[in-house]
């Protein structure tokens, strides 16, 4: 949050003999990323700054999967409260089936699902899928009128980001996202 993009020309008249382009260039300000990221400002002997913008590229990265993390949290406490709403509402019309984002999340070894399924429900499944919406595993819900878990485990899944669903009766009763690390 404390760099700017910028555009700016080369002085092509100071630096006569090297080739600079004459076209707009974009960039940032040595100075400014200097304050935040200092390793990848580089000082000459006669005060000029220039930028290793390769070695801004990690840093990029990890800001956008922090950023990511943050998106699918978002997401999945929306989805808590829609489904909150929904289930107020069937409530009145006796539908009590849910389920709640998994926590923690992200996770590195496993994480909890917390669900409830009316008793009247005969089939009740989490079924886990890629990205690509490919189906990675299933798990048969058994447990009938009373507040249950599931744990899902790491050891099937590789770091990457999943979508489970719960599906009552073959009818789908939402689809929520969790990252693996």
């Amino acid at each position: 949050m404390e760099l700017t993009g910028t555009t700016y020309d080369w002085k092509r008249d100071e630096y006569k003999d090297i080739e600079f382009s004459d076209k707009k260039q974009y960039g940032l300000i040595a100075q400014e990323v200097e304050k935040v990221i200092p390793e990848i400002v580089n000082i000459s002997e006669s005060n000029e700054y220039s930028l290793n913008y390769i070695g801004l590229i990690p840093v990029l990265i990890e800001a956008i999967k922090e950023q990511q993390n943050q998106i699918v949290t978002l997401n999945n406490k929306i989805s808590d409260l829609t489904l909150k709403n929904v289930a107020s509402e069937n409530i009145l019309g006796n539908s009590k089936t849910y389920f709640s984002s998994n926590y923690p999340n992200p996770f590195e070894t496993e994480t909890k699902i917390d669900f409830f399924v009316e008793q009247n429900v005969k089939d009740a499944k989490v079924v886990i899928y890629d990205s690509n919406g490919s189906t990675i595993t299933k798990y048969d819900i058994k447990e009938r009128n009373v507040k249950a878990s599931l744990v899902i485990s790491k050891r099937n899944l590789n770091s990457g980001m999943y979508f489970y669903t719960l599906i009552t009766d073959n009818i789908v009763v939402g689809t929520k996202k969790m990252i693996v690390k």
